[in-house]
C-alpha cells in the first residue's frame, strides 16, 4: 500500500512538472513574440517635430523655436504626414523656415508640417475672412487725445463720438457746437500693424534658396484704428469726418452693446452743465415777455 502511494506520488509529480513546463514555454513564446513584435514595431517609427503647445496662427517659426514650442519626437511611419518637418539644428530649421508664419493654429501633439508655415504676404490678405457677413472694415486716423490715450488694443469695444457745428436754424447765421455720441459698442479690428488676426508685420519672402538675410518691416502707425462697421455705419462715420471731430471712449471687457443708454440730449452749450445757465433763464426769460400772447377765445387781446 506505501509503495503504490509512493509510485502515485511519483507520477502525479511527472504530470504537474510536464504542465509547469509546457506552461513556462506557452510563457516564453509569448514573451518572446511580444519582443519581436515590439522591436519591430520600433524599427518602423521615424522621428518628427511635434508641437509641445498650440502654435497660434501667424506665429514666426523663429519664434516657435526660440520659445520651444515644439519638441522631437517618433512616431509610426503609417501615421507620419505628407511633407512633415523632420528634427534637425536651430541653424538648419532657420536656414529654411526662418521669418515664415503658421498658417493656422498648430495644436499639442501634432506634428509639423512644411506647408503649415508659410511667407507673412501670404495670410495678410486673409483679413478679409475675419468680417462678418454684411459688416465692413473701416479705418479712422486719430490722435492719441481722440483714440483713448492711445490704449486701444485689437478686440477692445468703444463707442464713436462726434463734435460738430450746428448752424442757427432761423438762418440768422450762427452756430454752436453740439456733442453726441454717434456709434456705440464698435470692435475694434487694428490698431495700426496690430489686428484681431494672429499675425506679425510683413516680411520680405525669403529667396529661392529659402534662407534670407534680411527682413522688412511694414509697419501701420498706431493712429490708423480700423473698426469693424455694418455699411450703415460705414456710411455715418466717413460723414462723421466730413462735418466734425470724432472721439472715441473705451468700452469694459464685459460690454454688451445692448447695454448700452444712449443720454436722453445732445450736449451743446445750453445744457453744458446739469444745471441751468442763468444767462440762459435770463435770455428764455425775456423773450417769453416780449413774445404776445394769443388771443382767448373770446376775441380779446391781452398783449402788452
Amino acid at each position: 500500500m506505501k509503495v503504490s502511494r509512493v509510485r502515485n506520488w511519483r507520477i502525479i509529480s511527472t504530470v504537474a512538472a510536464v504542465v509547469f513546463a509546457a506552461i513556462a514555454g506557452v510563457l516564453v513564446l509569448k514573451y518572446l513574440n511580444s519582443a519581436d513584435s515590439r522591436a519591430e514595431h520600433d524599427k518602423d517609427l521615424v522621428p518628427v517635430l511635434v508641437a509641445k503647445s498650440k502654435i497660434g496662427r501667424g506665429t514666426v517659426f523663429d519664434q516657435a523655436l526660440a520659445d520651444k514650442l515644439f519638441t522631437p519626437a517618433r512616431i509610426p511611419r503609417d501615421s507620419l504626414p505628407p511633407d512633415d518637418i523632420a528634427p534637425a539644428t536651430d541653424r538648419q530649421l532657420l536656414a529654411i523656415y526662418k521669418g515664415k508664419v503658421a498658417a493656422a493654429d498648430i495644436f499639442a501633439g501634432t506634428p509639423l508640417v512644411s506647408d503649415e508655415f508659410v511667407s507673412p504676404s501670404q495670410i495678410v490678405n486673409t483679413v478679409s475672412a475675419a468680417i462678418p457677413t454684411g459688416d465692413e472694415a473701416i479705418t479712422i486716423s486719430l490722435d492719441q487725445t481722440h483714440a483713448v490715450g492711445g490704449f486701444l488694443t485689437p478686440g477692445d469695444r468703444v463707442n464713436v463720438m462726434l463734435s460738430f457745428p450746428v448752424t442757427d436754424a432761423t438762418g440768422a447765421g450762427t452756430s454752436h457746437t453740439a456733442t453726441a455720441f454717434l456709434l456705440p459698442g464698435v470692435t475694434v479690428m487694428a490698431v495700426g500693424s496690430s489686428t484681431t488676426l494672429a499675425q506679425t508685420p510683413s516680411l520680405s519672402d525669403p529667396p529661392a534658396g529659402g534662407t534670407t538675410t534680411t527682413t522688412t518691416t511694414v509697419a501701420q502707425p498706431s493712429s490708423l484704428i480700423t473698426l469693424e462697421v455694418t455699411r450703415r455705419e460705414a456710411e455715418q462715420i466717413v460723414q462723421a469726418t466730413t462735418v466734425g471731430t470724432i472721439w472715441l471712449s473705451l468700452d469694459p471687457s464685459d460690454f454688451s452693446g445692448s447695454q448700452f443708454s444712449n443720454p436722453t440730449e445732445i450736449v451743446d452749450e445750453a445744457n453744458l452743465f446739469n444745471q441751468p445757465l442763468t444767462e440762459v433763464q435770463k435770455r428764455a426769460s425775456a423773450a417769453s415777455v416780449q413774445t404776445p400772447s394769443l388771443p382767448t377765445a373770446t376775441g380779446t387781446y391781452n398783449g402788452p
